[in-house]
């Protein structure tokens, strides 16, 4: 659920925690914060690529290769990937499910942010999942070659500053 009052981890530039703030103040004060990303890929090496609710306020309706969002306050970055995919996705996973793919710093116009990213593997069915209607609108599995050519060229996906740390953790897996 979408709470633009809730504190994130902020941290300075150099990615060491600092006072907490709420999420729309770091947003509009240009502080820097920490998020997680993960991807759901299956055997067949797609990934499973969410439509953003329109009520999000960065890319709103647009298509997403990973699930995630803020860290609370002191969060381990593999624990608030896992609250974060069960929020938004409904999947239930361990800290040890999930493989970790690196850190990327991202800076969008005012939103500066730690990028943690992480994969997660599953080949289940969508009647498995239970969509954060907030969050996310729709789901789909996507090549992750036409995910690259996604990013590159259109205008109905959202940043993906992480995408060449997921292709290499992803060749690493496969």
């Amino acid at each position: 659920m979408i709470n633009k009052q809730e504190l994130i981890f902020t941290v300075d530039e150099n990615n060491q925690p600092i006072e907490p703030l709420e999420r729309h103040a770091a947003h509009k004060q240009g502080v820097w914060h920490r998020t997680t990303d993960i991807a759901v890929v299956n055997s067949k090496n797609e990934i499973l690529c969410h439509k953003r609710s329109i009520l999000k306020d960065t890319g709103p309706g647009l298509w997403d290769a990973c699930f995630g969002g803020h860290m609370a306050p002191g969060t381990e970055a593999v624990d608030g990937a896992v609250i974060e995919l069960g929020e938004e996705s409904g999947l239930i996973v361990k800290p040890a499910d999930l493989e970790f793919a690196g850190t990327v710093p991202h800076i969008q116009a005012n939103n500066k942010e730690f990028r943690y990213l992480f994969v997660y593997r599953w080949d289940g069915p969508f009647s498995d999942l239970k969509l954060e209607e907030d969050e996310v609108s729709e789901v789909k599995w996507v090549p992750i070659d036409v995910v690259r050519s996604n990013r590159e060229n259109s205008a109905e996906w959202s940043s993906m500053p992480f995408l060449d740390n997921l292709l290499k953790k992803l060749q690493l897996l496969a």
